[in-house]
């Protein structure tokens, strides 16, 4: 099973790695879409600092 989460900040993204990583799954947070690769890891979780940006 691979599975790829979208967080909004690097708290939110590395409290749902800490969820997965007990669950025994391999979790990368990631901060540029350049490291990306699911190949390596059971999960990925992409920061996309958009926390502040306004509508």
């Amino acid at each position: 099973m691979k599975i790829a989460v979208i967080s909004d900040d690097l708290t939110g993204a590395s409290d749902c790695g800490g969820q997965l990583i007990q669950y025994g799954l391999n979790v990368s947070v990631i901060l540029d879409w350049n490291e990306l690769s699911l190949k390596q890891n059971d999960a990925v979780i992409y920061n996309t600092n958009s926390r502040d940006v306004s509508e």
